[in-house]
């Protein structure tokens, strides 16, 4: 099976695990406005964009998540506790964050500690305030609105203006994941 890892925030993780979130968007590196232009095109079934330089040559780059059908583990904050079981951190309450130790950021948890796994159903681009209504309720919030707060929350302050290029990766959860 081909999978690779992805990070979600407790939020996030929350809304998957309740049935709400089934899209993600991740900004494009290396596509620098205002030269930038985007085309969607596939490669063998593989998405691929198409940015243009300043100079007006074109460069190539896949899209570093995968293709329908691949497979994303999602990581998350978590730790062990006292007998080598995984917690996780959007399960537990505020006291029980503080009480029981030291939380691992997302970016430290392996594959074998992982608890959900997805299945690409598709792979897009688009520009950021592109999104829909129905698009902003896949991302587990209830308005383009409350996506564009999230979305500043996530990448920083005035990051909704910056209106960049992004993957919409539309997903379901896989047969395999542990919940």
């Amino acid at each position: 099976m081909n999978s690779k890892p992805i990070l979600f925030s407790g939020p996030m993780v929350r809304a998957i695990l309740d049935g709400k979130k089934t899209q993600t968007r991740r900004v494009i590196k290396n596509i620098h406005p205002p030269y930038a232009e985007v085309d969607n095109w596939h490669n063998n079934g593989i998405a691929v964009h198409l940015t243009m330089d300043k100079y007006g040559d074109y460069h190539e780059n896949l899209n570093p998540y995968g293709q329908p059908g691949d497979y994303l583990w999602v990581r998350e904050t978590f730790r062990y506790g006292g007998d080598g079981e995984v917690l996780y951190r959007c399960d537990c309450s505020k006291y029980e964050q503080k009480e029981k130790g030291p939380w691992k950021p997302s970016i430290f948890m392996r594959r074998s500690a992982s608890r959900i796994l997805l299945k690409i159903k598709n792979i897009r681009v688009e520009k950021l305030q592109d999104i829909s209504e129905s698009d902003a309720k896949a991302e587990g919030v209830e308005n383009i609105n409350e996506y564009s707060q999230l979305w500043e929350d996530i990448n920083g302050f005035a990051s909704w203006q910056d209106n960049p290029w992004l993957w919409v990766i539309e997903f379901e959860r896989a047969e395999g994941d542990k919940e």
